[in-house]
């Protein structure tokens, strides 16, 4: 949840001469804060605060515009009702606190839109409105209520427009916490009409507590930043509830109730005591903790509010959290970062490895829970946060007795005093490390024979790879058994330990010639890391037997680690698109109906294929081995078998390593769990996220598969409807905005969508 403001609900009072807040993790969860600051403002006494709620995935706004004014004592509106039952709920949701809830969409498994309607008069001359919300979420807890529950957004806000009818109002709106937090609603300038009727729509079980209206202007105010003087990071256990019902808060207790709580994620966390220069600024740099931990946090005292005014807190907080209801790696790592597209992020982003983030890294991130004979642990873990437990020996240790003395670590400087030589120059660790490295033979009957290397060397030397006739010195059979399968047993080369030298692994395959020519694809799948440093790349190279020469697969950043994979199909490319390029060799007659392919599948700009030339970068789950995005083209062979197959339009019965069996729409999933990971939301979250509420276009989709206003495409959609080579889509939607080939007439002319390429 980046750049959160929250209004405390309570007043800070002195402990021993500071201001004092602790901050417990009550939950099986991992948190990253990055940043943490307590604001003081000081008011009349007849005015308030509240906050806005960003939503998740919500940007960033300037203070002055997510903190609102408002009257001290608020109106409430002039009647409220459950849309789909007709009950009349305002005494329900008059006062805050008072146990008296309205209930939407009870049924805490199946989530479904419901609505609550107020009439919040005639506003025709209010200087704002501004509605205040409190209330609560409960999130499912089986399988299919969790599907359920991500299947679409969680609240919009509708109004009536100028025919009468409701609209949903723009933009993305705030669910409501776990646990009750007022947030206001602003919605000044948004009604169209003098009907000042609002609808507050949720897809959860939403208990709503108080709406509250203010129509008065802001009124200036001057935040005061209250210094931080310390973070202390240290154990607490958990807490009990005050209720085993829905609604509930923890009581704290001191030590917590539940002493030997654990609730760890596997990984490393940040170490205990104080963590204070971590949450000075938006850097990365995370204070990482878990189930049970606690940091006290204490501020400096600010001289009293002038007479006539009182005071109210505000705390600015930017991190993340990681809990269990998804399907991502319930481990602390990878580590979030402020660039990243998303979470899980691609294999072509990683968290910043620049020097400064490995150094704190090292220094910071140092304390190991969880079960560590479970978990795999990543490169950070293993190659970088173990090596650098006891910074000045273990550095030392990595180096030959002639490289440049290594000082011990010391608190003043750091990590990176460990890691200066004379002169100041920084002296790296050069290594390439190969967890797995395999070439997977698929025969026309589509079984697949993966072979690991007979052979292999390793050298130090120049950018150009070592030529065959000098590969470097042997590697030992123990190195080469470690490639076999993806299990974080490295093969690993250090030999250079100068800038501008290069670690080089180089390897030999066997393939049969019976193998190699019944061959119908072959992949060299390379999985490993190398220098964690800006403008050291790792690069992989196949020899090309035609040319003499190295061709490269894939040269990027590698400093966690990543697959590089090269892949070749027969048929490829050429064989099939002289006849599906639209113009077919002399004296062969082709169907009327058959879809001209070729400038979609080797184009690189607006429409062309992300599975061909174009190279996809974009959305679509995880990739299973052997894929990864950004890596060259799929040939067609991939998908279809040139001789047929019991599937339509020639399609495989096995993709990479996948059963494929296509008898209707819904089933060419199938096909796409061959290369992506994950689920059918996963991959059509970006598109769940609007399409999911009903009818009308930025609503559901107009499909005559569509049997549920939740969450669609769903898993059992029909995947034909808008899956096909060249365009996204035949089917028609509201006012005829279509995902069509003509991008300009489709829903890109709204700015929406980004979808001018196939899947």
């Amino acid at each position: 949840n980046p750049n959160d403001y929250y209004v405390l609900d309570r007043d800070l009072v002195s402990r021993d001469g500071a201001l004092e807040m602790r901050l417990v993790e009550e939950r099986y969860e991992t948190d990253y804060l990055d940043a943490f600051q307590l604001f003081a403002i000081d008011l009349p006494e007849d005015r308030d605060i509240v906050a806005e709620k960003i939503p998740q995935g919500g940007a960033y706004e300037p203070f002055e515009d997510i903190v609102h004014t408002v009257e001290h004592d608020m109106t409430l509106p002039l009647s409220a009702a459950i849309v789909e039952t007709g009950e009349d709920v305002l005494a329900d949701i008059s006062l805050p606190g008072d146990d008296r809830y309205a209930v939407l969409s009870p049924d805490q498994e199946q989530p479904g839109y419901q609505s609550i309607e107020l009439d919040l008069g005639d506003l025709s001359d209010a200087p704002a409105i501004k509605l205040v919300f409190e209330g609560m979420s409960r999130f499912p807890v089986t399988e299919e209520g969790k599907a359920l529950g991500v299947a679409g957004v969680r609240q919009k806000v509708e109004v009536v427009d100028e025919n009468g009818q409701w609209v949903a109002l723009g933009g993305t709106w705030p669910k409501p916490a776990e646990f009750a937090r007022p947030y206001v609603l602003d919605l000044t300038g948004r009604f169209p009409t003098d009907d000042y009727r609002v609808r507050l729509t949720f897809l959860l079980k939403t208990y709503v507590d108080a709406v509250r209206l203010d129509t008065t202007a802001n009124v200036e105010f001057e935040p005061t930043l209250v210094p931080l003087v310390s973070a202390d990071l240290r154990r607490h256990g958990g807490d009990a509830k005050s209720s085993e019902g829905d609604i509930y808060e923890y009581v704290y207790e001191e030590p917590g109730a539940w002493a030997d709580f654990e609730g760890y994620m596997p990984g490393y966390y940040t170490r205990f005591g104080e963590v204070s220069p971590l949450l000075q600024a938006s850097d990365d740099m995370f204070v990482i903790f878990g189930g049970g931990d606690e940091m006290a946090l204490r501020f400096e005292e600010l001289p009293a509010p002038a007479p006539g005014m009182h005071r109210r807190y505000v705390v600015y907080s930017n991190g993340y959290y990681k809990d269990m209801n998804n399907d991502i790696a319930k481990t602390v790592e990878p580590l979030p970062f402020a660039a990243m597209s998303n979470y899980p992020y691609w294999p072509a982003q990683q968290y910043p490895d620049d020097l400064e983030h490995v150094a704190y890294q090292a220094e910071w991130n140092t304390r190991f829970e969880g079960d560590a004979a479970s978990w795999s642990g990543t490169v950070q873990q293993d190659a970088l946060l173990g090596l650098f437990q006891d910074v000045g020996a273990q550095v030392a240790g990595l180096f030959p007795e002639d490289a440049a003395p290594l000082p011990v670590a010391t608190a003043e400087g750091g990590w990176l005093a460990s890691v200066l030589g004379a002169g100041d120059e920084i002296v790296r660790h050069y290594s390439v490390n190969t967890d797995k490295w395999t070439v997977t033979v698929t025969d026309a009957a589509r079984s697949r024979t993966a072979t690991a290397p007979i052979a292999g060397w390793e050298k130090t030397g120049t950018a150009a790879p070592p030529s065959l006739a000098a590969p470097g010195s042997a590697a030992s059979a123990e190195e080469i058994s470690t490639l076999v399968d993806a299990d974080a047993a490295y093969w690993t080369t250090d030999l250079a330990v100068s800038d501008g030298a290069y670690n080089w692994q180089v390897v030999e395959f066997s393939v049969s010639e019976r193998d190699s020519r019944a061959a119908r694809e072959i992949a060299v799948e390379w999985t490993g890391y190398g220098e964690p440093t800006t403008g050291y790349p790792t690069s992989v190279y196949l020899w090309n037997f035609q040319t003499v020469t190295w061709d490269i697969v894939a040269s990027q950043p590698a400093g966690t680690p990543r697959t590089f994979g090269k892949m070749a199909q027969d048929p490829d490319d050429d064989y099939c698109l002289a006849c599906h390029d639209g113009s077919p060799p002399p004296g062969v007659v082709l169907p009327g109906s058959l879809y001209n392919i070729g400038p979609k599948w080797t184009g690189t700009g607006w429409g062309t294929d992300i599975h061909g030339d174009k190279i996809g970068s974009g959305f679509g789950g995880g990739l299973r081995g052997g894929y990864s995005r950004g890596m060259t083209g799929l040939s067609c062979g991939a998908c279809h078998d040139s001789h047929g197959s019991i599937n339509p339009y020639h399609i495989v019965t096995q993709v990479n390593g996948q059963a494929v069996s296509i008898t209707t729409g819904n089933s060419y999933k199938y096909l796409c769990a061959g290369c992506h990971t994950g689920t059918v939301t996963n991959w059509h979250q970006a598109c769940i996220d609007c399409h999911a509420w009903g009818p009308g276009h930025g609503d559901s989709l107009d499909a005559p598969d569509t049997t549920t206003n939740v969450g669609y495409p769903n898993d059992s959609s029909n995947c034909a409807l808008c899956h096909s080579h060249g365009a996204r889509t035949s089917v028609g939607s509201a006012n005829n905005i279509g995902l069509d080939d003509d991008w300009a007439t489709g829903c890109n002319e709204h700015y929406c969508h980004d979808y001018g390429s196939t899947f």
